[in-house]
């Protein structure tokens, strides 16, 4: 298995190097491996990557957003966050990479609903048949907020098993901005301990895979606090593993850089129920990477 930062630049340089060149919808070809596992340990510093800096406040607002439910792109492009810009609503402008319709996609405000709208309010379509029984339905949608019931879990049955957060919903997917691309995560408790897994479908190597081992970082960590464990293994399953090819260059610039020591979390003592956190609410400490580089995505 492969193991943080370094871990991260080995895998990213087998693609470069022997992935398979191949097509796909952004009309940008990438080079890609089936699949790939990386984890960390969560003792040795936050998961955030030195040998690019990045772009933590973003991060750090993207998850507030994924914690409430938002799916207002107009929400997370008032806090700076610029990630969603080009995606919306199918339902609401159909996909299309041409000029044209990224123009109107970028317009529209509704993304639909996307990971925290699944995270706090999957809908199963079921309807009210077991709205009674269960305590995580809300009741005016029939949805379940499964975070919520992880949250309650950690500290009444920690030994469960069953500690899962779907955001693949396949009777949602048509009007999602965009299908999730990490599809599940999960909690365990092991000698007093949290640890996380997240599996993703499809995970753009460069860009995204360090933003998403943040996010889940945070995760991690912001559950760990409110039921009083210690912060374990942070482990990321990921299919269709690629590089794309009009990042070349800062590929091979990152490539060409070593890892340094990873910053400190800190999060506002005053915080204790992740449903409660905002962005602002944690920093990094020590913090010292390498310069950003810059890479356009991919839509």
């Amino acid at each position: 298995m492969l193991e943080g930062e370094a871990g991260y630049l080995t895998l990213m340089n087998h693609i470069w190097k022997n992935g398979v060149r191949t097509p796909n919808r952004t009309g940008t070809d990438t080079m890609s491996i089936p699949h790939a596992m990386i984890s960390h340990d969560m003792s040795k510093g936050f998961p955030l990557m030195t040998t690019k800096k990045m772009a933590h406040k973003t991060i750090r607002v993207e998850l507030e957003g994924f914690l409430n439910g938002i799916t207002s792109k107009q929400w997370y492009k008032d806090r700076g966050c610029r990630i969603w810009n080009e995606w919306c609503n199918p339902q609401k402008v159909p996909y299309g990479n041409d000029p044209e319709t990224k123009a109107r996609m970028e317009a529209e405000d509704d993304l639909g609903p996307i990971y925290g709208a699944q995270w706090r309010d999957f809908n199963d379509g079921v309807g009210a048949s077991h709205a009674l029984s269960d305590p995580y339905v809300t009741h005016d949608t029939q949805g379940r907020d499964q975070l919520s019931a992880i949250v309650d879990r950690l500290i009444e049955k920690p030994e469960c098993r069953r500690m899962v957060c779907s955001a693949w919903n396949p009777l949602a997917l048509h009007k999602q901005a965009l299908p999730p691309c990490h599809v599940m995560w999960m909690v365990n408790v092991l000698d007093g301990k949290l640890n996380l897994a997240f599996v993703m479908r499809s995970v753009d190597v460069f860009l995204g895979m360090p933003f998403d081992i943040a996010h889940y970082g945070l995760i991690l960590h912001l559950l760990a606090r409110g039921a009083g464990l210690q912060e374990g293994t942070l482990t990321g399953f990921y299919n269709s593993v690629h590089l794309y090819m009009n990042h070349a260059e800062a590929i091979e610039t990152q490539l060409k850089r070593s890892p340094k020591d990873l910053p400190k979390v800190v999060t506002d003592k005053a915080c204790i129920d992740i449903r409660d956190w905002t962005h602002g609410m944690t920093s990094f400490e020590d913090y010292d990477p390498d310069p950003a580089i810059k890479a356009e995505v991919c839509v």
